[in-house]
């Protein structure tokens, strides 16, 4: 919601490029900000249940949060603030190195959005086994049906 509502900002006609500007600087941050927090959280509950209960599913749920993260972190370091830069002077036209950053960090975020989506999958697939009492109906997969022989 908030890059969908910072896109409609910096894409209104009636503001002018230097404004638009200075509005990616000052919001961007903030998403960025709001995005390790979410992913840092995210991580270190799944990496706690990795450590507790040792199955294999939490380990790759940890994996997918973690790559996740390192992906956030990355774009911010080596994507947004050279994009910032070629912004300096706000109002000026983008360049070729803008664009393709620009769309570099588009894809980056998309992987990494798919990554928590992927994640979030994973840890919903089998909700009743992790032994917090909600009764699923009907479960998704039953974990204590007896095996075939």
């Amino acid at each position: 919601m908030f890059v969908a509502a910072g896109i409609r900002e910096v894409t209104t006609p009636g503001l002018d490029d230097a404004v638009k500007d200075v509005l990616v600087e000052r919001r961007f941050f903030v998403f960025y900000l709001f995005q390790w927090i979410c992913l840092s959280a995210a991580l270190a509950c799944a990496a706690v249940l990795a450590v507790k209960r040792r199955w294999g599913r939490d380990v790759v749920i940890v994996s997918l949060l973690g790559v996740a993260t390192a992906l956030a972190v990355y774009d911010y370091f080596q994507i947004y603030l050279p994009l910032l830069e070629l912004l300096n002077p706000p109002g000026q036209p983008r360049s070729d190195a803008f664009e393709a950053l620009h769309q570099f960090s588009e894809y980056v975020n998309s992987v990494g959005w798919v990554l928590v989506f992927v994640a979030a999958c994973l840890l919903h697939a089998c909700p009743q086994a992790f032994g917090c009492g909600v009764k699923v109906s009907p479960p998704l997969v039953q974990l204590d049906a007896p095996r075939a022989k």
